[in-house]
C-alpha cells in the first residue's frame, strides 16, 4: 500500500464546491475519514453524490476548498497518488473488445502493480469462468463485478463506488455485499439500496442539494440477533426450547418462527434447536440504523 503523510486521515474535504455555470452542485463540504471507515453518501439524485465521488477519484477538480487522499492532493506531481484510489463510477470504464483477464492486466498495471494481481483479483471476485471471455458479452452484474474488480486490483488505501449494485439481482447484490466486507480499506459509496447501505457503512454522510446536511456514525443499539426457524412438527415449539434455554426474559418473539436473542446465546440456542430438530433459516443481526436511514431519506427526498 502507497505510503502517506504520517497521521493524515485517508480522506480530507475541506471547504469543498463545484459549480457547472451558474449552478452550483456542492457547497462548502467539508467532512474527514479516517482509515477503514466506511462511509455511504445518502441524498437524493442531484443531491451531489455522484460529483463528490469524482471529485475525490480526481476526475474533477472542484471550484473551491481542498481535497486530500492520504495526505496528498490531486494536484500534487507524486505520481503515486492515483495508485492510492480505487474508483468504479456508475458505468463502470471497460474495453467490451478486451477479454476479462488481459483487460485487468492491463488495468494493474496502469496503476503501478504487478500484472500478477489480475490473477489474485479474478479469484477474489470470482471471475474464473469469465476470464477468458470479451467484456462486452457479459450480463450486467458480471460487468460489474470486472469493474470491481479493476478498481481493486491494485491495491487501493480508498475505494470510491458510485451506486454499485444499481441493476444487480438479490444473489449478485449479496455476493457485492459480502465481497465489500471483505475488504480492509477505507470505503466511500453511494447508493438507493438503504437494507445494503445499513449492513455494510459504519458512517453516513447526507447530501442536500449540494450541502452536507448530517453526518453520524451508524448505532448498534441492540446487541441481539435474530434468529428465523422452520419448525418441525411433534417436537417442543422453538418458543419453548428458548425459554428452557436462556429463559423467558432471554428472546422477544417476532412471530412464530422469527425471534431475538442476546448475541453471546445464539451458539446455545441454534445447538438446542437443531437437536430438538427444527431447522435454522437465518441468523443475522438487525440494522438498529435502518429505520433510522429511511426516515431520513425520506425527510431528504420529501
Amino acid at each position: 500500500m502507497p505510503a502517506s503523510a504520517k497521521g493524515a486521515p485517508a480522506i480530507h474535504v475541506a471547504g469543498v464546491s463545484r459549480f457547472y455555470a451558474t449552478q452550483p452542485a456542492l457547497r462548502q463540504v467539508s467532512f474527514s475519514v479516517d482509515d477503514g471507515e466506511r462511509v455511504a453518501l445518502l441524498g437524493r439524485n442531484g443531491a451531489g453524490k455522484t460529483t463528490l465521488l469524482r471529485i475525490l477519484a480526481g476526475v474533477l477538480d472542484p471550484s473551491a476548498g481542498e481535497v486530500r487522499i492520504a495526505g496528498a492532493a490531486p494536484s500534487d506531481p507524486d505520481p503515486a497518488w492515483r495508485a492510492r484510489i480505487g474508483f468504479l463510477p456508475e458505468r463502470p470504464p471497460l474495453h467490451d473488445d478486451m477479454d476479462v483477464a488481459p483487460y485487468l492486466r492491463h488495468a494493474a498495471e496502469l496503476r503501478g502493480a504487478d500484472p500478477k494481481a489480475a490473477a489474485r483479483v479474478i479469484e477474489r471476485c470470482d471471475l474464473r469462468r469469465y476470464a477468458e471471455r470479451r467484456i462486452g458479452t457479459l450480463s450486467h452484474g458480471v460487468r460489474q463485478r470486472v469493474g470491481l474488480a479493476q478498481a481493486i486490483v491494485h491495491g487501493p488505501r480508498v475505494l470510491l463506488l458510485d451506486e454499485p449494485a444499481a441493476g444487480l439481482d438479490p444473489a449478485q447484490t449479496l455476493g457485492l455485499r459480502e465481497l465489500l466486507q471483505s475488504l480492509e480499506l477505507t470505503l466511500v459509496l453511494s447508493s438507493h439500496l438503504l437494507s445494503e447501505v445499513a449492513r455494510i457503512a459504519t458512517r453516513y454522510l447526507v447530501l442536500e442539494e449540494g450541502r452536507l446536511v448530517r453526518d453520524f456514525a451508524a448505532t448498534d443499539e441492540d446487541e441481539r440477533v435474530q434468529l428465523r426457524v422452520e419448525a418441525a412438527p411433534g417436537i417442543p415449539t422453538p418458543e419453548r426450547i428458548l425459554v428452557d434455554v436462556v429463559g423467558r426474559d432471554g428472546f422477544e418473539t417476532v412471530d412464530g418462527t422469527t425471534f431475538r436473542i442476546d448475541a453471546a446465546d445464539r451458539a446455545a440456542v441454534c445447538r438446542a434447536l437443531i437437536a430438538a430438530g427444527h431447522e435454522l433459516v437465518a441468523l443475522e443481526r438487525p440494522t438498529s440504523t435502518l429505520s433510522e436511514l429511511e426516515a431520513i431519506f425520506g425527510e431528504v427526498a420529501g
